[in-house]
């Protein structure tokens, strides 16, 4: 189990984020988690943590990788939708560019340093400071048979009330939709709203975290 800080190139004020990387005993896939990218989406934030610090090394097959709060600049500021470094939607800006803006560099070092190389990827959402929503998994459609089957059933696993799928051209930008393109499953899970910290959120996402991890 390694734990620490990790800061993407090339942005000022330099930009950290902590991160865990857990290596189970038994070999397996590697599933990636993001959380906060979004900083006022609590419950995601703390499901994310939680599970890295829980979750037993002996007991895991395969890596779990997690970032969780990547707007940390947001977090201490409690900003809403956007940071505030660059004032942009995070999660407008996958696959990244690194020679972009602050945010299109954070998504361009998430895509190349934590999506490519995982088997599965989750981000974990939940509503904003004024939002309110009914909990939800959704996956991008892609046209591939594989990546598209193990998308949904990524969804299903995780347990929400509701499993929606986005047509291929939809939501450009957003995690899940640059990771499907690149051929790796994943989803955007939502639970929570209005910038609550609230126990039952937080128990819903760790219930999906622990179901796709099986």
């Amino acid at each position: 189990r390694a734990v620490g800080w990790v800061r993407v190139p090339g942005v000022e004020p330099p930009w950290e984020m902590p991160a865990f990387v857990i290596r189970g005993l038994q070999p397996g896939p590697t599933l990636a988690v993001t959380a906060g990218i979004h900083a006022a989406e609590y419950p995601g934030i703390a499901s994310a943590t939680r599970l890295a610090r829980e979750v037993d090394p002996a007991a895991l097959r395969g890596t779990l990788i997690v970032v969780s709060p990547v707007n940390s600049p947001g977090f201490y500021e409690r900003s809403m939708y956007t940071n505030p470094v660059d004032g942009k939607n995070i999660n407008r800006t996958f696959p990244g560019d690194p020679a972009g803006s602050a945010a299109q560099r954070v998504t361009h070092f998430l895509t190349t340093e934590l999506i490519t190389g995982a088997d599965a990827y989750v981000d974990l959402h939940g509503g904003d400071l004024i939002e309110a929503l009914v909990p939800f998994a959704i996956y991008q459609q892609t046209g591939r048979a594989d990546v598209d089957g193990r998308a949904q059933a990524l969804a299903d696993a995780y347990g929400l009330e509701y499993v929606l799928a986005a047509p291929a051209d939809a939501l450009r930008g957003t995690s899940y939709s640059a990771a499907a393109r690149l051929g790796v499953p994943s989803i955007i899970a939502e639970a929570g709203q209005q910038g609550i910290y609230d126990q039952d959120s937080v128990e819903r996402h760790l219930a999906g975290l622990r179901n796709v991890l099986v």
